[in-house]
């Protein structure tokens, strides 16, 4: 618990430091650009490319008003898992670079780490992908498969929701530190993965409690966007849009707490250099 308290302060301190936010911005001002072009997607030239893609997915609904507001949650959430797996997997390689020359008292250049990121790109992306689809998986899995057993009890339902929340947590536990190995110690795919399983399996409580806080920070966003109806027919219709570029902002700072802690815990754990 004390090794928990002092990784999460050193990490809060950390926040000081403005180099450490720039793939974190970078990435924010990456889907501050998705959610005008989903709100915007009529606009020209945008309209040309946005367009088909979203009557592919939505059909017309998303071409009515108030149907776009309602459906842009589920249009960014789209949107943003497909950023993630190109973007925010390199960017978080750069990112787990710069905070292991912060934390190892070297101050790593940002050149340096957008060429290790570069480096290791492939590998990145395919981490970053599996572990979405692990997450995904888990958590809309069960509660498809028992659906039936939770009809009529609110109860029931909440139950297995935070049941498979759980347990898609606990299973990306075990996976979150591959890339942070790819990055670090330039491992391949596969070692990273194995690396990544001995490490949270070693220090289990600690990573999933890592793993959890940025989603749970994200909750009450989440619990506010989950039905987008309600708060555009009885509320403002964009406050939709103004939640959103909260929750872009939320996520800023929770991405920030995630890698700043699984790279000091990573150091700490398995002894790993800088360089």
């Amino acid at each position: 618990m004390n090794q928990f308290i002092w990784i999460f302060w050193g990490t809060i301190r950390s926040f000081t430091s403005l180099r450490l936010f720039t793939p974190w911005v970078v990435l924010a001002l990456l889907q501050g650009i998705l959610l005008l072009l989903l709100f915007y997607f009529l606009v020209p030239p945008v309209d040309k490319i946005m367009v088909p893609v979203l009557k592919l997915v939505f059909g017309d609904r998303f071409f009515h008003f108030p149907g776009s507001l309602v459906l842009l949650p589920k249009a960014f959430y789209y949107g943003n898992l497909l950023l993630g797996i190109i973007a925010g997997s390199f960017l978080g390689g750069v990112a787990a670079y710069l905070f292991a020359g912060h934390f190892s008292g070297e101050r790593g250049s940002l050149r340096e780490g957008l060429s290790r990121a570069f480096s290791r790109y492939p590998s990145l992306i395919l981490l970053w992908a599996v572990g979405t689809l692990l997450f995904v998986l888990i958590l809309v899995f069960p509660q498809k498969l028992f659906s039936s057993l939770v009809v009529g009890s609110p109860r029931r339902a909440l139950a297995l929701q935070v049941g498979s929340f759980t347990l898609a947590l606990a299973a990306v536990t075990f996976f979150t530190y591959a890339f942070i190995s790819v990055v670090l110690s330039r491992s391949n795919v596969l070692d990273s993965i194995r690396e990544s399983f001995q490490l949270a399996r070693r220090r289990f409580l600690s990573t999933f409690f890592f793993v959890s806080i940025p989603f749970l920070i994200h909750l009450p966003l989440d619990y506010l966007l989950s039905d987008p109806e309600v708060i555009v027919t009885k509320f403002n219709p964009y406050l939709v849009v103004y939640l959103l570029a909260l929750a872009i902002a939320v996520s800023l700072l929770s991405s920030f707490l995630l890698v700043g802690n699984l790279t000091r815990m990573y150091q700490l754990t398995r002894g790993e250099s800088f360089r």
